[in-house]
């Protein structure tokens, strides 16, 4: 093995946005662009309670460098209206955490976060 993962432009967005912001593979994938604030002085990404562990919503203020991922991301999106990251098959859904959870080798989709 030469060390190279292999996966899409897409999920390593998801990675890499998931390990800036601290938050969990599965709250990254499901992003709706609603959930995002990006322009002005402090940008910032809601995640509804709905979507989180603990059931309470998350404030993640969003570092430059993670608007610079989300940035690429939104261009990823082709177009997309509601998703940072469209499913392949259906657009009108999210991606899912199981394609990230793959690509890092996880032997489970049910390892611990």
């Amino acid at each position: 093995m030469n060390g190279e993962l292999k996966m899409t432009r897409a999920t390593a967005l998801i990675i890499q946005l998931a390990l800036v912001t601290a938050q969990r593979i599965g709250e990254v994938a499901g992003i709706a662009k609603s959930e995002l604030s990006i322009d002005g002085d402090s940008p910032v990404w809601i995640v509804p309670g709905a979507r989180t562990k603990n059931g309470h919503s998350n404030r993640v203020a969003l570092t430059p460098l993670a608007v610079k991922l989300i940035k690429n991301a939104i261009q990823l999106s082709n177009g997309n209206e509601h998703w940072l990251f469209p499913s392949f098959t259906d657009p009108k859904k999210e991606d899912r955490r199981s394609r990230a959870h793959k690509s890092l080798g996880a032997v489970s989709q049910r390892a611990r976060d």
